[in-house]
C-alpha cells in the first residue's frame, strides 16, 4: 500500500484541500513513507531479510543433485540416435539415484570440433552451430531437462565441472570422460540390465503441443492413415546401412495399388530427399519444414513405423508402444555386447507382436510380409479416432492448443 501511497485518490485530494504552505511538508513525508519507510525498511529489509533466511534454509535441505549428461565431440558425434539413447541412459540413471533432474553438456573443440575420423568429414567450425539447431529440438523430449550447456573448450567444461563436481552424478563417468570413451559404449548391455532389473525402461516424451501438432499433420495430409518412414542416406560411413530406394520406390509402387488408403510420410534431413520416390502415396516431412522433434513425434502417432537402422529408430526400438520394423540391424558396440547378443536376436525389451528388426537388408518381399503383418495387429478403428479428434489449428503459428473444455 504504501508503495504507491503517492498515487492513492484519497491522498491526492487530501493534497488539494491543504494550504499551499503545507504541499512540500506533505509531500516529503508522504515520500519518507513510500520510499523509505516501504522500500528500503519494509520490502528490502524485513522481507528481504526473510525471504533470504527461506532461500538458504531450503537450499540447505533439499537434495540439489542432478544428472550430467555428457556429449563430448571428441568421442561422439551428434546423431539423432546416440542422442536419444544417450537421454534415455540418463533417465535410467535419475531412476537409480532418484534425481529428479538432468542437465546437459556438449563439450567441442571450436578450432575441430571432432576428432573423430567418422565424423570429422561432417562436423566442422563453420556448420558445428547448425548441428545444434538440428538437434537441440531433440532435448525437449526428456521430461527430466534441466539446463543444457554448451562448451567450445574442453578447459572450459572442466573448470566447470570441477567447481559442481558434488552437484553432478556424470553419465558416461568421470573415468569414461578422461578416457575419450563415447557414451554409447555399454549402452545396451546397460539397458539389458537395468531392464531386468526394473522390468521396464524409462521413456522420452513428445510434448503436449507438439504431439497435438502430429496428430493434425497426420489428419490433413494422411486421410486414411499414415506410416512413418526412415531412409537412411548417409554417404561419410556406414554405408551398408544405407536404405535401398529402388526396393522402396517398388514396394511404395506395390502399396499404391494394395493399400490404397494409406500415406507414408518418409522423415528425415532435406538433403536426403529421393525425388525418385514421390507418388501419389508419398510425402516427405522436409517438405513442410519439419524439425528433429517433430519427425520423432510422427514416429510416435503414425499408425507404425518402417525403417533401415538409422537414428531415428533408436527412438522405436527402446519403447514398447510403437509398432515397428527395422531392417539393416546391425552389433551394436560388439566389444561390450558380445557375449550375451548374437546377430538374429531380439531385444529383452521388445514386444514380439509388433516390434522386430532384420539383421539383413530390406528386400521388396520382406517389406511385404512385414507391412501386412503390422496391418493385421494394429487396431485401425482406436488410431483414427485418436486421429480425428486432431485440431488443425495446431498447425498455423502461433501453434496453440486449444482450451480444454472448449469445442
Amino acid at each position: 500500500m504504501l508503495r504507491a501511497l503517492n498515487k492513492k485518490p484519497a491522498v491526492v485530494h487530501f493534497r488539494k484541500m491543504l494550504p499551499p504552505f503545507l504541499v512540500p511538508a506533505f509531500d516529503v513525508a508522504v515520500n519518507f513513507l513510500t520510499y523509505r519507510v516501504y522500500e528500503r525498511w519494509y520490502r528490502r529489509g524485513i522481507v528481504g531479510s526473510m525471504r533470504y533466511a527461506r532461500y538458504v534454509l531450503r537450499r540447505h535441505e533439499r537434495n540439489d543433485r542432478r544428472i550430467l549428461g555428457i556429449n563430448d565431440f571428441l568421442t561422439t558425434d551428434v546423431s539423432f540416435g546416440i542422442l536419444i539413447e544417450h537421454q534415455i541412459r540418463t533417465l535410467c540413471e535419475a531412476h537409480i539415484h532418484e534425481v529428479e533432474k538432468i542437465d546437459y553438456a556438449f563439450v567441442y573443440d571450436r578450432e575441430r570440433p571432432s576428432r573423430h575420423s567418422k565424423y570429422a568429414g561432417w562436423i566442422t567450425k563453420e556448420n558445428v552451430p547448425l548441428h545444434f539447431i538440428e538437434i537441440f529440438p531433440v532435448l525437449r523430449t526428456n521430461p527430466k531437462l534441466g539446463s543444457v550447456h554448451i562448451f567450445d573448450s574442453r578447459d572450459e567444461f572442466e573448470s566447470f565441472l570441477a567447481e559442481r563436481r558434488g552437484k553432478y552424478i556424470l553419465t558416461p563417468s568421470l573415468f569414461d570422460y578422461v578416457n575419450s570413451n563415447s557414451p554409447y559404449r555399454r549402452g545396451y548391455l546397460f539397458f539389458k540390465e537395468f531392464y531386468e532389473r526394473y522390468g521396464s525402461l524409462p521413456k522420452l516424451k513428445i510434448p503436449a503441443l507438439t504431439d497435438a501438432w502430429a496428430r493434425a499433420f497426420i489428419k490433413k495430409h494422411a486421410p486414411g492413415y499414415a506410416v512413418a518412414v526412415s531412409l537412411r542416406s548417409n554417404p561419410f560411413f556406414a554405408s551398408h546401412r544405407n536404405a535401398k530406394p529402388k526396393v522402396w520406390r517398388e514396394f511404395f509402387r506395390y502399396c499404391s495399388k494394395q493399400y490404397p488408403e494409406c500415406t507414408f510420410i518418409i522423415l528425415g534431413r532435406g538433403a536426403e530427399i529421393n525425388e525418385a520416390l514421390r507418388g501419389p502415396n508419398v510425402i516427405f516431412t522436409k517438405d513442410y519444414g519439419t524439425n528433429s522433434e517433430q519427425d520423432l513425434a510422427l514416429v510416435q502417432r503414425a499408425l507404425f513405423y518402417l525403417c533401415v537402422s538409422s537414428g531415428p529408430l533408436s527412438w522405436a526400438f527402446l519403447r514398447d508402444d510403437i509398432a515397428y520394423f527395422a531392417s539393416s540391424f546391425v552389433m551394436p558396440d560388439v566389444a561390450n555386447n558380445y557375449s550375451w547378443l548374437k546377430e538374429g536376436d531380439s531385444f529383452p525389451w521388445q514386444r514380439q507382436a509388433f516390434q522386430k528388426v532384420s539383421w539383413e537388408q530390406e528386400t521388396l518381399e520382406t517389406l511385404k510380409k512385414e507391412f501386412a503383418h503390422l496391418i493385421s495387429v494394429s487396431d485401425m478403428r482406436k488410431w483414427k479416432e485418436n486421429i480425428e479428434e486432431a485440431d488443425l489449428g495446431v498447425l498455423t503459428w502461433p501453434h496453440t492448443l486449444a482450451p480444454r473444455g472448449s469445442a
